[in-house]
């Protein structure tokens, strides 16, 4: 059994089309299949009208070249007012459906997957009116996802399998945005302060959000931080309101565990962002590097990863950051480290 193997690429720019392709050949002559994921930009305007056909345009006549493709579709997650499933249900499975025609509309796609973020983010007021303890708060959010965000997600669920395309939403890091400084604000409010109670992992929201019809996609580096957080940081002053997203059951299952845990909780067909990890979210101290080169950052237990993954029934994508998009050595250091371990 082989996974199916992806790289990201930016529909909008023809160029970037062809150069992500063109790192799909090593996993080609080795006999895999293999598919891009479309990166949308730009929120959900970018689903529709021009912009669509703009994509649509330039995907067409990358196929037209070399083929249908597997495609994984990736709804944008900023403007965070486009996509908000904690605030904003109703809007955000209007959004979702967007991005499901906009994947089942592709031309030259096959195996259509649409992947995105709950996007239930909270202001820190928010955080502390959901309860005068954490345990209050978490049985409020557990409460909330139960009676309003998961109906939601059974309804974009049910209408993807009516359009033959597959739903996974993608585990997210604590915090969610502990990768951006104070500079980067939303409303005002540094982005690094909004907590996200639903991160999605093994041990709380994967299997619910299976039961609703959809599937679960694991970013290595996001979930790394869970365990991360919970193995050297629980017990420290502020610990709940740094890392907003873990509850002290969480804390609990994640001290006991590793990222192994997350991989061999997938199921068939589920998607994987390969990437590694460096550093963690400490205020005015560290900020957590995601995307980071295979082998280079701080994820232990890689070399049993990729293994298990490259032997099963996966859908495995490199999302790997880059500042040289068009040569991507990051990448190319990416595919060389799984490469030499299969």
């Amino acid at each position: 059994m082989k996974p199916t193997v992806y790289v990201p690429a930016v529909a909008k720019f023809a160029d970037d089309l062809d150069t992500s392709y063109g790192f799909l050949k090593d996993f080609q002559d080795r006999g895999f299949n293999t598919g891009l994921m479309l990166v949308v930009l730009g929120g959900k305007a970018s689903l529709e009208g021009e912009l669509r056909d703009k994509q649509y345009g330039n995907f067409k006549d990358l196929t037209t070249r070399v083929g249908d493709l597997p495609v994984i579709v990736m709804a944008s997650n900023r403007p965070l007012e486009d996509l908000d499933f904690y605030h904003d249900p109703v809007g955000s499975v209007e959004h979702i459906k967007s991005a499901v025609d906009f994947a089942r509309g592709l031309p030259g796609a096959l195996d259509h997957v649409v992947t995105f973020h709950l996007n239930s983010l909270l202001k820190p007021e928010e955080w502390s009116a959901a309860g005068a303890t954490v345990e209050e708060r978490y049985g409020y959010f557990g409460k909330k996802f139960e009676e309003e965000i998961l109906p939601a997600l059974k309804e974009v669920a049910d209408y993807a399998a009516s359009k033959g395309v597959k739903l996974q939403i993608e585990t997210c890091p604590v915090p969610e945005f502990g990768d951006c400084d104070d500079k980067d604000t939303e409303g005002g409010i540094p982005i690094n302060q909004l907590g996200n109670p639903f991160p999605l992992f093994s041990g709380r929201g994967a299997n619910q959000v299976r039961e609703a019809g959809l599937g679960v996609a694991l970013d290595l580096c996001h979930t790394h931080t869970l365990y991360r957080a919970a193995q050297e940081k629980a017990g420290a002053e502020g610990f709940f309101e740094t890392y907003r997203g873990l509850s002290p059951e969480d804390v609990e299952v994640l001290a006991a565990g590793n990222l192994r845990d997350e991989v061999s909780n997938l199921k068939d067909g589920e998607v994987v962002h390969l990437n590694d990890s460096r550093g963690l979210f400490v205020p005015g101290e560290s900020m957590h590097e995601e995307g980071i080169a295979l082998g280079e950052g701080e994820i232990s237990g890689l070399e049993e990863i990729i293994p298990e993954l490259f032997n099963r029934d996966l859908r495995v994508v490199f999302e790997i950051h880059e500042s040289d998009f068009a040569n991507r050595p990051n990448l190319r250091t990416s595919i060389d480290y799984v490469l030499r371990r299969l």
